[in-house]
């Protein structure tokens, strides 16, 4: 990960403070430390305090976590997706008075907040061109947002067949997912439920009011009041 940082901002950082846990203090740390002029700092035993900034973001990103989890229905061996959807979500948010983000500084790049979707939430996408047998056949599906590919702009949706798959172009669709909480993948979504911008009136009730016609059909109904009732005076 290092490296990999490294060439994008390129430089190595000069000192690396952790906790003194094994995965920080082993030879093959020490040695990669060694190579690259690299100083590692430990806060000292049973005190998380010395650690503190770091504990405050382990901890907002655990509670954004159990969040996303709770709401979607999400399985938790997702939470690998979810984590990084997570920590690039909080990372666009400016820290200590500064007119720039954390993935902005450090990237030299930022990311649009129209790009950003709730995690879990349902989306449709386009199958991608078969020969059909039907014209009638679905040309799409629905499938669940788990995260995002920041370097593409594109998204990693969660297909109604386990498989995960990025995609460029989806349709966010903003319905009450409260029915999936602790049970299955709501893949179907109720119609009634959809608020998606397509769908903008109830089907029973007329797209318009016209008074004019609401004046027409109110005089053809007097008039033929009026002539049943001289049909009924002449018997």
């Amino acid at each position: 990960v290092l490296d990999l940082e490294a060439k994008q901002i390129g430089y190595y950082p000069t000192v690396i403070h952790s906790d003194r846990g094994t995965e920080f203090i082993n030879g093959t740390l020490s040695t990669y430390l060694k190579d690259h002029l690299i100083r590692s700092r430990y806060s000292d035993a049973y005190t998380p305090q010395q650690n503190g900034l770091a504990e405050r973001f382990n901890r907002t990103i655990l509670e954004s976590m159990r969040t996303i989890f709770k709401d979607s229905g999400l399985p938790l061996n997702l939470w690998s997706e979810i984590v990084a959807g997570c920590t690039l979500s909080l990372n666009q948010v400016p820290r200590n008075k500064n007119e720039q983000s954390p993935f902005e500084a450090f990237k030299n790049r930022s990311l649009p907040l129209s790009y950003f979707h709730p995690l879990g939430i349902c989306v449709s996408y386009l199958i991608l061109p078969k020969p059909m047998a039907s014209k009638l056949a679905s040309k799409g599906r629905i499938g669940r947002l788990i995260g995002y590919n920041d370097e593409l702009r594109s998204y990693k949706i969660l297909t109604e067949s386990g498989k995960i798959i990025n995609l460029n172009s989806i349709r966010v669709l903003d319905f009450d997912s409260s029915q999936s909480k602790g049970e299955s993948l709501l893949w179907t979504p109720d119609i009634n439920q959809i608020t998606d911008q397509q769908v903008t009136a109830p089907i029973d009730n007329p797209p318009f009011h016209d008074e004019t016609y609401d004046e027409s059909v109110t005089h053809l109904e007097q008039e033929s009041k009026d002539h049943s009732h001289t049909e009924l005076n002449e018997n």
